[in-house]
């Protein structure tokens, strides 16, 4: 590689360790704040009820959100699914399946896809846009205008 190749690469090298060693010292500024404040609260316990055991308090588990689709887009593709039913009422499967080829996501995500479709459904159900036919698994979803 020429000296002038390597000069780009090593800028860019260097501007790249100065954005990870900025995101450290702030991640290790976040970790003391949170350290007090865990400190803080383990006081306060231990003042309100002198016998607690805090290694015995389970700690939670983070939630990790999945940002799949933007704002009202989920409702678009599920109003589209619909419409391409045409007259045939389909199901939460049929419009899953629709989705996850529209958007190219892998069947790993068929869960989380789905959850946020029946979402989407029972609020498109209380607009009165949707209607369901059926119960729980055997329900059939499609437009109220046609």
């Amino acid at each position: 590689m020429s000296n002038n190749g390597n000069r780009y690469a090593i800028a860019a090298l260097k501007q790249k360790r100065g954005s990870l060693a900025s995101d450290i010292i702030q991640t290790n500024d976040k970790l003391r704040q949170l350290k007090s404040s865990l400190h803080s609260v383990d006081a306060t316990l231990r003042i309100l009820d002198p016998s607690v055991e805090l290694g015995a308090i389970p700690t939670k588990r983070p939630r990790k959100k999945v940002k799949l689709y933007r704002q009202g887009e989920l409702s678009r593709l599920v109003r589209g699914a619909l419409r391409e039913a045409g007259n045939q009422p389909i199901s939460i499967h049929d419009i899953v399946s629709t989705l996850m080829e529209l958007g190219g996501h892998s069947e790993e995500s068929r869960v989380a896809i789905r959850a946020r479709v029946r979402s989407n459904l029972c609020y498109l159900e209380k607009q009165g846009v949707v209607r369901k036919s059926g119960e729980q698994k055997m329900a059939l979803w499609r437009l109220s205008q046609l």
